[in-house]
């Protein structure tokens, strides 16, 4: 049986060498291209991070509102791009802001990183009818060779009609983190079964922040610059799944 030899397409061609003096050879086009690199690398990690915990965490824009926040950082300080996500929403439609506002502190001890969450008001939300919600936290952290790891920790269901405003206590075990991320997700359920539906989900970042001293001098000048307080940590199925019960 006859068959065809495969042809082999010699008309590719190898891409030229950069020839100097050309635009492409000036350090702002060399600078901006790696800069670019830099952007999307971050920027895909913290989306697919995002995706991993959810459908329900991301709006189809969301990468592209991501990007436009962490390029209007003109330099590649990672901890001064992860800044300028501060109190971002996940989705425009449905924020989180709009149905409660618990407050987030961060804090490194000697073996773990410790966030809190101290809930001020039960959500204030009356579209569809619920009874019960829990507050999912989301923790990223690089070290300082650029290895970013998350986990997340998932508070017990609280109940408005019975249960005070708590406050809760999230360990991560987190060695080498220098630079952090936290999103916060608020879920409304019907007797400890989540709702599931696009307004009972919300997501936002509340904060991010830096370990070093270095980084907290850099966002505290950035800031500055902008006229805004920097958020520090001193103030600031077949398995079952494990929840934080809120403090005594």
């Amino acid at each position: 049986m006859y068959r065809r030899k495969p042809t082999i397409n010699k008309t590719i061609q190898k891409r030229k060498p950069v020839a100097p003096g050309t635009k492409k050879d000036e350090p702002a086009f060399k600078a901006q291209h790696s800069r670019a690199g830099i952007f999307n690398a971050l920027a895909s990690a913290i989306h697919s991070t995002a995706k991993q915990y959810g459908e329900r965490m991301v709006e189809g824009a969301f990468y592209n509102r991501l990007q436009s926040r962490l390029r209007k950082e003109p330099g590649t300080e990672r901890i001064l791009m992860l800044g300028e996500l501060d109190g971002m929403e996940l989705r425009k439609r449905y924020r989180l802001r709009e149905i409660c506002s618990p407050n987030i502190t961060v804090s490194k001890e000697k073996k773990e990183i410790e966030v809190r969450l101290a809930v001020q008001a039960h959500p204030d939300y009356q579209r569809w009818d619920w009874d019960c919600y829990y507050f999912e936290v989301i923790f990223m952290s690089w070290n300082r060779y650029g290895k970013m790891i998350h986990g997340s920790k998932k508070t017990a269901w609280i109940y408005p009609e019975k249960d005070k405003p708590p406050k809760f206590r999230m360990p991560f075990a987190m060695p080498g983190a220098v630079e952090w991320l936290v999103f916060l997700r608020v879920s409304l359920g019907v007797d400890k079964v989540d709702m599931d539906m696009m307004d009972t989900v919300r997501i936002c970042i509340p904060q991010t922040g830096s370990f070093t001293k270095a980084g907290k001098r850099l966002l505290e000048a950035k800031w500055a610059a902008r006229g805004k307080a920097i958020a520090g940590e001193d103030e600031l199925p077949a398995v079952e799944e494990e929840r934080v019960m809120p403090e005594e």
